[in-house]
C-alpha cells in the first residue's frame, strides 16, 4: 500500500485490519514501516483528528507496527 492510499484510510478500514495482519496497511521494510506509521499518525493523532474513532484508530496502528517490527 502506498502513502497515498494510506492516507485515504478510513477509520473503519483501518480497525477492520487484524492485529496479526500488519503488512495489509505497513511495508514489510521497517525503515518504510515507520514511515507510514508517522503519516497515518499524523492524520489520526486526537490532537489534530476530529474524527470520534481517532483516539481508538491510534490504539490499533500502535497495535499494528508494534506487530510490524517482530
Amino acid at each position: 500500500m502506498g502513502t497515498r492510499d494510506i492516507e485515504s484510510l478510513t477509520a473503519a478500514e483501518i480497525l477492520a485490519i487484524p492485529t496479526d495482519e500488519p503488512e495489509r496497511i505497513y511495508a514489510r521494510e521497517e525503515t518504510r514501516a515507520r514511515a507510514q506509521y508517522h503519516t497515518l499518525v499524523k492524520r489520526w493523532h486526537p490532537d489534530v483528528c476530529t474524527d470520534p474513532l481517532a483516539a481508538t484508530v491510534i490504539a490499533h496502528l500502535n497495535a499494528l507496527i508494534l506487530r510490524a517490527e517482530k
